[in-house]
């Protein structure tokens, strides 16, 4: 099952599993459902062509490769839309401000972002 895990590449595959996973155990506990949202933002991050995403306790790194499928229009977009929030580096990084109550708003934070981005 871990390996399968590792080896997802869509988010369709990982929802699969999900179902598999709950059709065999019953309903997963937390410490399993924080281990696929992470999975589902490596996916996404992959697709986006993102190298690097740090997620720290009230801020949210996306540093793009030099072959990210996310166009320069919808960065430059976003900040401009919301400058309080995020902001571009020189390095091409995009930080996101976020005010969150734990982990489970980090994730739903960062999803979004990602979501914003496609």
């Amino acid at each position: 099952t871990y390996r399968r895990l590792a080896r997802v590449t869509e988010t369709s595959e990982l929802e699969d599993l999900r179902v598999e996973l709950q059709d065999r155990f019953g309903s997963p506990p937390q410490e399993a459902m924080a281990l696929l949202e992470k999975i589902i933002l490596k996916v996404l991050c992959k697709q986006l062509g993102i190298q690097r995403l740090e997620i720290g306790s009230q801020n949210i790194v996306f540093t793009f490769s030099e072959k990210t499928r996310v166009t320069p229009e919808k960065i430059t977009s976003l900040v401009q839309k919301e400058p309080r929030l995020y902001r571009l580096t020189p390095d091409y990084a995009l930080h996101a401000r976020i005010v969150s109550d734990g982990a489970n708003d980090l994730m739903g934070a960062t999803k979004k972002v990602l979501q914003a981005l496609t």
